[in-house]
C-alpha cells in the first residue's frame, strides 16, 4: 500500500477553526496560531509558536471552558476549565490521556520557535469551536490526572470558526 502524506494538501485548504494564542503576564512574548482543518471527515491541527522559552517542551491542550480568563497572577487562565473530554466520566475515553483535548507536546528550538501537525480523528469541528487552547509550562506526562502534570498555564487563545 502506498503511503500518503495527509498533511501535504492542508496548505491548499481553508481552515475550519483558527485560534490565536497569547502569553500571559509571565510570558508576554509567546504568540501562536493554531488552525483546525476538516478534511475527508477527519480533523487535523496545525500549530506554530514564537516567543517560547528556548529548548523546552510544553503541554498543549484544548480545554472545556468558553473563555481564557485573566492572564495575571500565579494561576493564569483558570477560567478555561479542565481538559476537553467528550465522554461521560467512568468511560475509557474520559480518562487522561484519552481526552479529546489532549494534544502532543510542543517542542521549542533554540530560538523559541515550535511547529506541529497532528491528526485527531475522535471529534468534530463543533466539539472544538469556541474552546480555549492552553499552552502549559511543562510537557504532559500522559498519565497523571487531570492535566498530565503539565504545569502552569502560560498562554491561551480561543478556537473560532473561520467564516
Amino acid at each position: 500500500m502506498q503511503q500518503v502524506n495527509r498533511f501535504s494538501y492542508m496548505g491548499a485548504e481553508r481552515p475550519a477553526l483558527m485560534g490565536e494564542v497569547h502569553g500571559g503576564a509571565q510570558f508576554p512574548d509567546i504568540e501562536g496560531l493554531i488552525h483546525a482543518f476538516w478534511l475527508n471527515d477527519e480533523l487535523y491541527f496545525q500549530a506554530e509558536f514564537t516567543g517560547l522559552p528556548p529548548d523546552r517542551v510544553f503541554g498543549l491542550h484544548i480545554h472545556e471552558g468558553v473563555i481564557c480568563g485573566t492572564a495575571e497572577g500565579d494561576q493564569p487562565f483558570t477560567e478555561a476549565g479542565g481538559h476537553l473530554s467528550l465522554c461521560p466520566e467512568g468511560t475509557w475515553c474520559a480518562r487522561h490521556p484519552y481526552h479529546a483535548g489532549d494534544l502532543p507536546p510542543v517542542i521549542a528550538d533554540s530560538t523559541g520557535y515550535a511547529a506541529m501537525q497532528v491528526f485527531i480523528g475522535k471529534a468534530k469541528i463543533s466539539d472544538y469551536s469556541g474552546k480555549p487552547i492552553i499552552l502549559h509550562s511543562m510537557p504532559d506526562d500522559f498519565s497523571t490526572q487531570p492535566a498530565g502534570n503539565s504545569g502552569k498555564r502560560i498562554a491561551c487563545g480561543i478556537f473560532m470558526e473561520v467564516l
